[in-house]
């Protein structure tokens, strides 16, 4: 039996106690994906044509979850689902603004093809 003292607070007494190891249920499921479909566009919205589930993966150390979407070029990590899916949305909104909002005449061979894929993924609504 392995035991230790554990402190009262109220009286300040010490009582040997077994130290018991806690089997922890891990109550937060593993991150399955992000849904994407629509993300807000200042006082528009973008829809996605198609809606999609981008899998979310843990890091190795566990501590970011890891998102990819192969079509528009886009890798992201963060601390939460919450900051991942936000993380993504700002991304996306940021590309829409900069490629499909921006001047095609002033764009590189590969800029112009992510503004493509994005136009043909994305409508504004």
């Amino acid at each position: 039996m392995n035991t230790r003292k554990i402190g009262n607070p109220k009286n300040g007494e010490f009582v040997e106690a077994e130290a018991v190891e806690v089997a922890r249920e891990d109550n937060e499921a593993e991150p399955r994906g992000i849904e994407v479909h629509t993300v807000p566009l200042e006082n528009k919205m973008l829809v996605r044509r198609e809606r999609i589930f981008l899998p979310v993966t843990k890091s190795e150390c566990g501590n970011y979850f890891m998102v990819e979407s192969e079509d528009l070029d886009m890798f992201l990590s963060e601390e939460s689902l919450e900051e991942l899916k936000d993380a993504f949305d700002f991304i996306l909104q940021m590309m829409w603004e900069e490629y499909v909002m921006g001047d095609p005449q002033k764009m590189t061979q590969g800029a112009l093809e992510l503004r493509k894929r994005l136009i043909e993924t994305y409508r504004c609504v």
